[in-house]
């Protein structure tokens, strides 16, 4: 969740969410950053990912990824971030899951 929040954080904007410009809801979060660059954020094979890269430990299993991105005239974009992640305990013992839930105002607009 921290490196999300960094890059939401420190990004020059919010470039699509679930596919659409902000605002939006979706599965995916497209970032610009100030190099031009663009990141996104979505679920691969229950795991939290960043351009393709796997960026979530492999014994949690993440679910229900959700972005929401909320536009308000004159103040930064906030996105929103919800999931829940299920850990598997490899060694027979008792599998927990957890909500997460969390919201990171850009920093510039």
């Amino acid at each position: 969740m921290g490196l999300m929040e960094r890059f939401i954080r420190n990004a020059k904007g919010v470039t699509k969410v679930g596919g659409v410009k902000c605002p939006g809801l979706g599965g995916s979060l497209t970032l610009l950053s100030w190099d031009g660059g663009e990141t996104t954020f979505g679920l691969i094979n229950g795991r939290i990912a960043s351009n393709g890269g796997e960026i979530s430990a492999s014994e949690i299993q993440i679910q229900e990824l959700m972005f929401e991105c909320i536009r308000i005239e004159g103040v930064p974009d906030q996105v929103k971030i919800s999931f829940e992640a299920m850990r598997n305990d490899v060694s027979g013992g008792v599998n927990t899951t957890s909500s997460y839930e969390t919201r990171v105002n850009l920093r510039n607009y």
